[in-house]
């Protein structure tokens, strides 16, 4: 066997093992949204692990792994649209700036409310009431109150 034939074997099992990881996730993934439908509906881990064929425990690992890619999904979300509306927010701003600096009234008002718009997109105009989640590990202590109610069903 020449060396390039054993380089072509080993590509072909590392295909092959990718493959295989990429079924993995995709059956996790759609267990994940199982899972979390079945919750949602109001079912317990025991239910959900048995319409899933899974243990009670592994039911519960997967809605609470669920819940935590969809929060990851959502901040991931979330960071996309303050990029996009911030590009805008310095569109306008480049737009109007020379002119409100120039004393034009209308545009000095423009990029007064840009100016206040760009604090409230990136959290700067916080009151005391407002409560702000930046990531999913925020989310964790909610997963464990969750989970711990979830326990004593």
């Amino acid at each position: 066997m020449a060396l390039s034939d054993g380089g072509f074997f080993v590509a072909q099992v590392a295909d092959m093992k990718d493959k295989k990881i990429r079924r993995q996730n995709v059956k996790g993934r759609q267990n994940e949204e199982q899972a979390l439908a079945l919750r949602r509906a109001g079912h317990n881990y025991a239910e959900i692990g048995r319409r899933l064929g899974i243990s009670r425990q592994s039911a519960r690992d997967v809605v609470i792994r669920a819940y935590q890619q969809l929060s990851e999904d959502i901040a991931e979300e979330t960071a996309k649209a303050r990029d996009v509306e911030l590009d805008r927010n310095d569109a306008i701003l480049t737009a109007w700036w020379d002119l409100a600096q120039q004393g034009d009234e209308k545009a000095a008002g423009v990029v007064l409310k840009a100016l206040a718009q760009r604090h409230k997109i990136l959290g700067l105009e916080q009151t005391k009431s407002d409560v702000t989640i930046q990531g999913s590990d925020d989310w964790k202590p909610l997963f464990e109150v969750i989970a711990k109610k979830d326990d004593a069903e």
